[in-house]
């Protein structure tokens, strides 16, 4: 707050550098509040019972490689290398909105607890028990006996700031230990006081666990062929901010950028506009939700790709989504980089 009161303030006259460090300090500030929020959240949805679960086949280097990517700035800010080695190639059967949590929990908090140039490693192996074991080590701090029974506790303080001062809001791991066990699997800890740590975990291979919650639809629905020209894109966003971030986001790929607030308003854009391309469509907007319009547009465009977003990652899901009509589902917020991969990945003739 005190940041955006001296950069609204004209009197203050900051010269280009200044701006430029205050907006980087805000943009993480905010990351680490949405994270704190988001922690809060899921915890008080899984205590009550109301987190989602629909697991399903799924190919645990790809989970890596995408928890990789959102990790990736904080190694590369602290020089960390992260290295995997996989001796399995087995599916798992697991959530995979609660695997990318654990995954990427456990790798976020070997980096805050991580020396500068230090050494990240996740590996996998299969137990004879049809389990895979998942395992991140680092090259970090560590921790003392104490700490270690006391990991996954919710009665006991173990929070501390992370070797550059990063901060910790103490329910990380607390998630890591509720979602894994809502998989069928076990997680503990193996350290020694300045000689690092390594975070195990167990998740059941393809076709061990049977859940009556699974979504039918596992993949896409059928894609738009893809052009190579620009697209014609529909935002349905009723959040004034984040609409224009989605614009500026999609303005490299985009030869018109249409913005509607309601779910009947994007309805009534794709009737009179059959030529667009891609749909971004949050979810909660007033009235008819994202989810409505979509199952209204499918019946008379069943090809235009839509990507459903929202904030509400414990909410909503992509299994959900999928199960809607949409082709994918993002939560926000997202970075340029993840927005580019996804529409290139419907429309990989694109050029931005």
């Amino acid at each position: 707050m005190g940041l955006t009161e001296i950069m609204a303030d004209e009197s203050q006259q900051l010269n280009a550098d200044e701006q430029r460090e205050m907006m980087l300090d805000l943009k993480q500030s905010a990351r680490n509040i949405y994270h704190l929020l988001e922690n809060l959240l899921e915890w008080s949805q899984m205590q009550r019972g109301q987190t989602s679960f629909y697991p399903q086949s799924l190919n645990l280097k790809n989970i890596v490689k995408d928890c990789l990517t959102v990790v990736s700035v904080s190694s590369k800010k602290k020089g960390i290398d992260i290295n995997a080695e996989f001796s399995t190639e087995g599916e798992l059967f697991a959530d995979k909105y609660m695997l990318q949590t654990i995954i990427r929990n456990l790798l976020a908090n070997a980096i805050k607890f991580t020396n500068k140039g230090g050494q990240v490693l996740i590996s996998a192996w299969p137990e004879t028990n049809n389990m895979i074991v998942v395992s991140v080590k680092d090259s970090g701090i560590g921790m003392s006996n104490e700490m270690i029974n006391n990991l996954f506790r919710i009665d006991v303080n173990t929070r501390r700031p992370g070797t550059e001062g990063e901060p910790s809001t103490g329910l990380g791991l607390l998630l890591c230990k509720e979602f894994v066990e809502r998989n069928g699997g076990q997680i503990w800890a193996e350290s020694n006081l300045l000689n690092g740590s390594t975070l195990y975990f167990t998740v059941p291979c393809s076709g061990v666990m049977e859940d009556k919650t699974i979504i039918g639809n596992a993949g896409p629905i059928a894609m738009k062929e893809k052009p190579a020209e620009k697209l014609k894109i529909l935002i349905a966003e009723d959040d004034k901010p984040s609409e224009n971030v989605l614009a500026a986001f999609v303005k490299k790929f985009s030869k018109e950028t249409l913005r509607v607030r309601t779910g009947v308003a994007a309805v009534e854009a794709c009737r009179n506009h059959p030529d667009i391309n891609l749909i971004l469509m949050d979810i909660a907007m007033p009235g008819m939700d994202g989810y409505e319009a979509t199952r209204i547009i499918r019946q008379f465009n069943p090809s235009i790709v839509i990507i459903a977003q929202s904030a509400n990652s414990v909410k909503y899901s992509r299994g959900e989504a999928l199960e809607m009509g949409c082709n994918d589902f993002m939560t926000k917020p997202f970075d340029q980089q993840s927005l580019d991969e996804m529409i290139k990945f419907y429309f990989p003739r694109l050029e931005s």
